[in-house]
């Protein structure tokens, strides 16, 4: 069974789950008072749009607080969020978090620590956001919100895509052992709070790190009540189509998948599509989720590789009321192009659902990317654009090594999601979101993969 297999890999494991362990950090630990400033001290240190989220997520909690207590969560939770951030990663920042937290309700107190994991997310200490969110599973158990905190800490240490982007080459002990520790954290969780084996998102996440470690067993036995149960989606799509890919796929894929073809004949980038590749590439179709949109035509996108690159070509119907000027400036990395129309494709090496390779392109060839929230990650990757009066084309290709360290085999495949946005406000996906996560920019993951 997956638990007993859990506790085989918890009592197997053998080193830290990064070059600096996860540290243990208790209240009592640290001895010498971090003084906050005094609560009327300008200025509170949130844009005004995240003090009213505070404030809003601690006057509806459920934690038996006065109003005026909660006001005064949100002004101390400002500032503490401040004093941690203007730390940095620093060892000694978690210890000041604990200790300048302790006296907050549990609800604004798992608020700041997740906020305060979300922003070293997003500059890439990944390290340090994982012992913040290792603290609030061991600090707050029984909490609802504990179950987002570990399964957010285990995409950490499954992910595929963060651990290429932290190591200059591969180390396949390491790589191995971080499922196994995640594995470790979800099962010492569940035995603490029992009703986690309920939570379809933390039972597809144990999956994916028993599988990323070998336990191929074990993956199998979390994913099977999400399997045969539909009302638990979207995880019982995606528990489907991993039973598939472990299958003979005589069958067709029970969700939708796109093809990578393999070629020889590496493509000159122009933007032009003429190759015969592109010709014999099959093309995913991005589509209006919405019947009463623009009647736009569907942008196409097709896959290739061949043993240096991932390559992939987009061709899109330029849309009414866009306006589509042309910009010759220099490309720079992480260009902003919410104002422009543009596809933006999710690359989820490992099908965990979680983190992934984000890469962005406009009609004019501008780019932007991220690791998962990360937009320090500026891989290096070619585009050629091609536009006409009716049209725009995209011809892009990205090596391997930006990637991964082991270009993917035949049979090989990764979750993809692709949309394409314009400053309108419509939107083409090529799976559009499911009614349980209406709200996913992204849309639905499908797979995509490798002939």
């Amino acid at each position: 069974m997956a638990a007993s297999s859990a506790s085989t890999i918890a009592n197997t494991l053998t080193i830290a789950p990064r070059p600096r362990a996860p540290p243990d950090v208790s209240r009592e630990a640290w001895q010498g008072p971090l003084e906050l400033p005094p609560m009327n001290a300008p200025p509170y240190f949130l844009p005004p749009c995240l003090r009213v989220v505070a404030f809003l997520s601690l006057v509806f909690t459920q934690q038996p607080m006065a109003f005026a207590e909660r006001i005064e969560d949100a002004g101390q939770v400002d500032r503490i969020r401040h004093i941690i951030l203007s730390q940095g990663n620093e060892p000694a920042a978690l210890a000041h978090l604990v200790q300048l937290s302790s006296n907050l309700a549990p609800a604004a107190a798992i608020g700041l620590y997740l906020q305060i994991a979300d922003e070293h997310v997003r500059k890439g200490n990944y390290d340090f956001a994982g012992e913040v969110l290792r603290q609030v599973v061991d600090q707050y158990p029984e909490q609802p919100a504990t179950a987002n905190s570990l399964i957010t800490l285990i995409g950490l240490y499954t992910s595929s895509e963060i651990a290429h982007t932290t190591q200059t080459k591969p180390r396949q002990t390491e790589a191995s052992q971080l499922p196994l520790y995640a594995m470790y954290l979800a099962e010492k969780a569940i035995k603490r709070q029992g009703s986690l084996a309920g939570n379809s998102a933390l039972v597809f996440h144990c999956a994916v790190a028993s599988r990323l470690s070998g336990h191929h067993q074990a993956a199998k036995s979390w994913l099977t009540p999400l399997k045969y149960d539909r009302q638990r989606q979207p995880w019982h799509d995606r528990a489907r189509n991993e039973a598939w890919l472990q299958s003979a796929r005589r069958k067709s894929p029970p969700n939708r998948a796109a093809r990578c073809l393999g070629t020889d004949n590496r493509p000159h980038l122009d933007g032009l599509l003429d190759e015969p590749l592109w010709k014999s590439a099959k093309s995913l179709s991005l589509s209006a989720s919405n019947s009463s949109s623009t009647k736009t035509p569907a942008s196409q996108i097709r896959f290739a590789r061949d043993d240096k690159f991932l390559y992939f070509a987009i061709h899109c119907q330029k849309m009414a009321g866009v306006t589509y000027a042309p910009d010759h400036s220099p490309r720079t990395h992480d260009a902003d192009l919410a104002g422009q129309d543009r596809v933006r494709l999710l690359l989820d090496l490992d099908r965990d659902y979680a983190t992934g390779f984000q890469l962005s392109v406009d009609h004019n060839g501008k780019t932007a990317d991220a690791c998962w929230h990360n937009t320090s990650w500026n891989p290096r990757w070619y585009v050629a654009a091609h536009s006409d009066d009716s049209t725009w084309t995209i011809e892009a290709a990205i090596p391997w090594k930006e990637l991964t360290h082991k270009r993917p085999q035949a049979l090989d495949a990764w979750a993809l999601a692709a949309v394409r946005q314009t400053p309108s406000g419509e939107s083409q996906f090529w799976i559009p979101p499911q009614p349980e996560d209406p709200g996913s920019e992204l849309g639905d993951f499908g797979l995509l993969l490798f002939d």
